[in-house]
């Protein structure tokens, strides 16, 4: 496990070492596909998401943050990320959940 301060609460996210403690099974869909401003997740009935955090191709961290609502919908700002290729880690459910999207300027 490793945390993370964000606006002043402290999420734990599991250590993933392998391609098989991936869990996709959380996701219903995301789009679009690639994105430019928005990219939206959803989960499917009865999941409920803690956090998630965004990383680029080489693991580095980009953006963390909680989930602070019960939708089955996540609506995440990628403006701010440069053109290129992404990865997305939904913390729901005690699992991790894995979804590559691109951005595009």
């Amino acid at each position: 496990m490793y945390a993370a301060l964000v606006d002043g609460t402290v999420i734990a996210f599991p250590v993933v070492t392998g391609v098989d403690e991936i869990n996709n099974d959380v996701l219903e869909s995301a789009y679009p596909n690639p994105a430019s401003n928005l990219f939206n997740i959803v989960l499917k009935p009865n999941t409920v998401a803690e956090a998630f955090n965004i990383t680029d191709v080489t693991g580095k961290v980009l953006i963390t943050q909680p989930v602070l609502n019960n939708s089955n919908t996540l609506s995440v700002d990628v403006s701010s990320l440069a053109a290129g290729t992404y990865l997305i880690n939904i913390f729901a459910n005690g699992e991790m959940a894995v979804q590559r999207f691109s951005v595009v300027k």
